[in-house]
């Protein structure tokens, strides 16, 4: 199997032109899901993460799973990362930092030298995003993408593969109320996401930052999808207001790097916009966006409202 793994596989199978159902297969234990990461190294290991029971592991394309939460104190889940070296090393994003992992995610140490410390409540450090660049640096945005109201506006830095995190953001260069709901690594250049500013870019590791909107219908950004033949190659989805008329939430797409951005083809895509003064759940906009591994203009986007159920495949 390519690399990309099971997750990618699932997809594959499921949406096309002969499936007909999806198959549920766990793994349980509550609440919903919250992350999930297929392995680069085995194509039936992935881990999930959950909002109320931490880590789940399975290495059989999930007909069996194993509770791994030894050492992890913050069960909720925001993301998981997985070295792209080193099958064994591992690092997970709570409501309360990074736990690290040194044997494929099966026990974990928190690791928050260098972050502010700990708050009864354990929601001092929401991590939402943490991706390895090309020269070994691990980086770690501060954000909740499910409670906008709960964000930061930091991005930490790690050179020791996540022993210790250095806050690279100086005062004042980064709104503190801004979520961080995703970041990409496109060469020397960070991008974010936040619920009301779009997409920030940083090209000189976090210290000054600027819009990186042009060719944005608004400014309520969701989450990155990277093409990983294609880095320069990015999606974003964006986040939909009811009442909005045209609908002007479509996925976005970005051929340098994120400096500029054009809609996607909307043929096949649910795009009501909903009644004036309604929730923005009573209308159309898509969240959670991936690109094939082998194929940059493959494209999966899941729906992120009540009326935009499912997933949606282009080609």
């Amino acid at each position: 199997m390519k690399r990309g793994g099971l997750c990618g596989a699932l997809v594959c199978i499921l949406l096309g032109t002969q499936a007909s159902r999806w198959v549920h297969i766990g793994p349980g234990g509550g609440g919903w899901v919250q992350s999930m990461t297929a392995s680069r190294y085995a194509a039936e290991r992935f881990w999930v993460g959950s909002d109320v029971a931490g880590v789940f592991r399975s290495e059989n394309g999930g007909r069996n799973y194993e509770l791994c939460n030894e050492g992890n104190e913050n069960l909720f889940v925001e993301c998981i990362a997985e070295h792209p070296k080193n099958p064994d090393l591992l690092l997970i994003g709570t409501f309360g930092g990074i736990y690290k992992s040194t044997d494929g995610g099966r026990t974990w140490a928190l690791k928050r030298t260098g972050f502010p410390p700990c708050s009864p409540s354990k929601r001092t450090v929401i991590v939402s995003r943490i991706l390895w660049d090309a020269k070994g640096a691990v980086w770690a945005s501060v954000g909740a993408p499910r409670y906008s109201n709960m964000g930061r506006g930091e991005l930490y830095r790690s050179t020791d593969d996540g022993e210790t995190w250095e806050n690279v953001v100086p005062e004042g260069a980064m709104d503190k109320s801004w979520a961080a709901m995703d970041m990409a690594l496109v060469g020397n250049a960070i991008l974010i996401s936040t619920p009301t500013n779009g997409v920030i870019r940083s090209t000189d590791g976090g210290r000054s930052w600027k819009p990186s909107n042009a060719g944005l219908p608004h400014l309520r950004t969701r989450r990155f999808a990277q093409a990983a033949k294609d880095p320069r190659r990015l999606y974003l989805t964006l986040r939909g207001k009811a009442g909005e008329t045209p609908w002007n939430s479509p996925p976005m797409r970005s051929d340098d790097g994120g400096l500029t951005w054009c809609p996607c083809g909307t043929k096949g895509l649910e795009t009501l916009p909903g009644r004036p003064g309604a929730r923005d759940v009573e209308c159309s906009w898509y969240d959670r966006i991936a690109v094939a591994p082998d194929d940059p203009d493959i494209v999966y986007l899941a729906g992120g409202s009540w009326w935009c159920k499912g997933i949606w495949k282009s080609t």
